[in-house]
């Protein structure tokens, strides 16, 4: 039973990632042959402004309801149907904008519920969350990599039926994988537990640290891309070497992220995400040969994977009883909503006005930004274990 469990957390995290990974990396080519770059850019925004308000509210309505199972089901189902719907309203900016809205406010919602679900399975058995979540990534490249093929052979419009059709396993898949239990029985647990958060300064600096890496990590997303493609004279093959080392670097890292965050501390873990950006950073500063920055890539196993793992498991962990579901939308939503909403915004301005160099040397000032917040992370943590060890009485949704 222990290994069967684990077996299908492995398989949705590979079947929903191949699913996304099949949509989301050709949706800009789509619009391309459709819209002109502003309405692109219009498009591109909408995924932003869902992360930041989708998440966070479907994990309330699930931590009120105290059915995540059946919230995840309709978002995961809807936001699938959505998104094979976009391909019939690309006639119309306007529709397309309503229905890559919806679609995506629909789909964001299902990651973390998903990490909800394997969170509760992982510490029901003892397990690592880590080696589920690297699955995720193996999922993400195989089909980004498998749905190019078939858009090469047959068009771009199979990308839709691929992401449409990888809904059925994994529909399945999350009627087989263990419903998160609610971890208190109180109807009011919810309302209680976002009363907590108030109190809760440890979260708070948390999710500060996350906006800042995340607007780092989006900026780097949106522009390294381009300017490894300048640099190259317009190697589209270094774009892709880019891309798969990033990816691997993501396996090592979600395979011992929970040994690490055992053996070091959740702060050291994410002390060492931010040296690893501190390097990347600085070397796209001064980057003259673009082939020299693969090496720096696969420090983005450190950047993201160690980093990712690490703020899921604490705010899982350390979440008020009741809300774990709402909390872990924030995390996702000051990750991927408010920090890539940012990057956007900004990185573009600061590229296209004053070059590339400038705006890696920008985006490195967020490091010691990001360190004062781990620092004010690191002493809530210690007041709060204080708190506790003095009060060993106090109940969790304190």
């Amino acid at each position: 039973m222990h290994l069967d469990a684990l077996w299908l957390a492995k398989a949705a995290y590979a079947t929903f990632n191949f699913g996304f990974g099949a949509i989301l990396i050709f949706l800009p080519v789509y619009f391309n042959a459709y819209f002109d770059k502003f309405q692109i850019g219009v498009l591109q925004t909408l995924p932003c402004i869902c992360s930041m308000l989708a998440p966070p509210l479907w994990g309330a309505i699930s931590d009120a309801l105290e059915h995540p199972r059946v919230v995840h089901v309709v978002c995961y189902v809807s936001g699938s149907l959505l998104m094979f719907g976009v391909q019939n309203v690309s006639d119309s900016f306007a529709w397309t904008c309503v229905l890559f809205f919806l679609a995506q406010f629909q789909s964001k919602p299902a990651w973390t519920l998903l990490d909800q679900a394997v969170l509760a399975l992982v510490a029901q058995l003892g397990a690592e969350y880590g080696k589920q979540r690297l699955y995720g990534s193996i999922g993400y490249g195989l089909g980004a990599y498998a749905t190019g093929l078939v858009v090469t052979n047959y068009g771009i419009g199979w990308a839709f039926t691929i992401s449409l059709g990888c809904c059925v396993p994994g529909l399945a898949l999350l009627y087989m994988l263990p419903s998160p239990p609610p971890r208190v029985s109180s109807a009011t647990s919810f309302a209680v537990g976002v009363r907590a958060l108030r109190r809760r300064y440890d979260l708070m600096a948390l999710l500060s640290f996350v906006v800042v890496t995340g607007a780092m990590g989006g900026i780097i997303s949106a522009f390294l891309a381009l300017d490894l493609y300048e640099l190259s004279d317009g190697s589209a093959h270094i774009v892709g070497l880019a891309t798969v080392c990033e990816t691997l670097s993501e396996l090592p890292a979600f395979y011992y992220a929970d040994k690490l965050i055992y053996r070091l501390g959740t702060v050291n873990v994410l002390a060492m995400a931010l040296l690893a950006y501190g390097a990347r950073l600085a070397y796209y500063a001064l980057m003259t040969n673009a082939w020299y920055a693969l090496p720096f890539e696969l420090l983005h196993g450190c950047t993201y994977g160690l980093a990712w793992a690490a703020s899921t498991k604490y705010v899982y962990a350390e979440a008020p009883a009741g809300t774990e579901g709402f909390v872990l939308g924030l995390l996702s939503a000051v990750q991927g909503g408010v920090g890539r909403s940012l990057a956007t915004l900004v990185g573009g301005h600061v590229y296209n006005a004053y070059g590339a160099r400038y705006l890696w040397g920008m985006t490195s000032a967020g490091v010691p930004v990001a360190f004062l917040a781990l620092w004010l992370f690191s002493k809530a943590t210690t007041m709060r274990e204080g708190i506790c060890e003095t009060s060993p009485l106090m109940e969790r949704s304190a």
